[in-house]
């Protein structure tokens, strides 16, 4: 159940004008908060339909978030005065650009495909910290993300152990135990998921499964108790989060350091390919797009057959090469049909 504080949040947000950077590529659509700092997730589950699914807690994008402990100090952003924040859009990409006089902070987001999936459903985020001071700073970071796919359940997390948490606990990475998840009670296909172990990620410390309102209103670190449920009574009923670390280095003046994690989608199997590069079957669909034809004349009839048959052998190839031939792959082949007929139907009516 949501918070109490929520409808005051929700008051202060929309009192005052609030800007946002969206990006959206193959199953998601990530949204940065210019106000606040702050990133929304959000996942298509249904290429036939234009509803997303928010794999966080979407009432208030500002309960999920990254402190930056730098020695005694310890830094929420997006809600410290002592970092002013830019936000750029980059090729298929985005940034938060945290800087103060002592740290300047970026924060990376690219799009990438899960080992099972054709479209991107995840998100590749690296955050870099550099000591821009003139001594030497020993920093540390957390993640709080505001899970709530899996509250309406008793099992909160899963973790490729096969840990399945129902009460406080806590987990250490390792190559055996790389990823957790907050699985959609409703849909098997739905879940939050972030890796902190593997090869291209950064290993957490350890991961901290508690409720929402102890672990942000712990100042930064925070130890489970596994006799304590998600509750908080009276309010905060059933209301998990999780809480990732990543320990103390040592920076000196102009050095950096740089923490790279994954979240998306829930995949069993995890995310391998970090390259950033787009899958053959996102080129498919851009290339059946349904975007007004031009003017109808003997060049573009020719390169809309050359297009089409081109389509056509990909998804003969598609049809060939899939062993295990899936809902997604059936969900891709119908969205590119319902494109193709679209541009069908905008030069029959010209």
């Amino acid at each position: 159940m949501r918070k109490l504080f929520v409808a005051v949040c929700l008051l202060a947000l929309f009192s005052t004008p609030a800007t946002a950077l969206e990006v959206s590529e193959g199953r998601l659509r990530l949204v940065l908060h210019e106000s606040s700092g702050r990133f929304s997730l959000d996942y298509r589950a249904d290429l036939d339909s234009s509803h997303y699914v928010p794999l966080l807690d979407s009432s208030d994008p500002r309960t999920s978030g990254l402190w930056i402990r730098d020695g005694n100090d310890i830094y929420r952003l997006g809600s410290s005065s002592r970092f002013e924040l830019d936000v750029e859009r980059r090729t298929g990409a985005a940034r938060f650009i945290w800087t103060s006089s002592i740290l300047r902070i970026t924060q990376d987001f690219s799009f990438v495909t899960s080992e099972n999936a054709k479209l991107a459903n995840g998100v590749l985020t690296t955050v870099t910290i550099e000591n821009v001071s003139e001594r030497s700073r020993e920093v540390e970071a957390r993640y709080l993300f505001d899970t709530y796919l899996a509250e309406s359940q008793q099992t909160h997390f899963i973790t490729e152990a096969g840990s399945r948490v129902r009460a406080e606990n806590e987990m250490t990475p390792s190559a055996s135990n790389s990823w957790w998840a907050s699985p959609d009670s409703e849909r098997d296909s739905v879940g939050f998921q972030q890796l902190v172990s593997g090869e291209g990620i950064t290993e957490a410390d350890r991961v901290v499964f508690a409720n929402w309102k102890r672990l942000s209103e712990t100042t930064y670190g925070y130890t489970a108790n596994n006799r304590r449920t998600f509750s908080l009574l009276p309010y905060s009923i059933d209301d998990s989060a999780a809480a990732v670390y990543y320990g103390p280095q040592e920076l000196r003046p102009g050095e950096t350091r740089t923490i790279t994690t994954v979240v998306g989608n829930f995949d069993s199997d995890g995310y391998t390919d970090f390259s950033g590069a787009r899958t053959e079957t996102a080129e498919l669909l851009d290339r059946a797009s349904d975007e007004a034809p031009p003017e109808l004349d003997r060049e573009t009839v020719q390169r809309e057959l050359v297009s089409v048959n081109d389509l056509i052998d990909e998804i003969n190839t598609i049809l060939e090469e899939s062993d295990d031939f899936d809902r997604e792959d059936v969900e891709v082949i119908e969205e590119i049909l319902r494109r193709l007929k679209t541009r069908k139907e905008a030069y029959d009516t010209r």
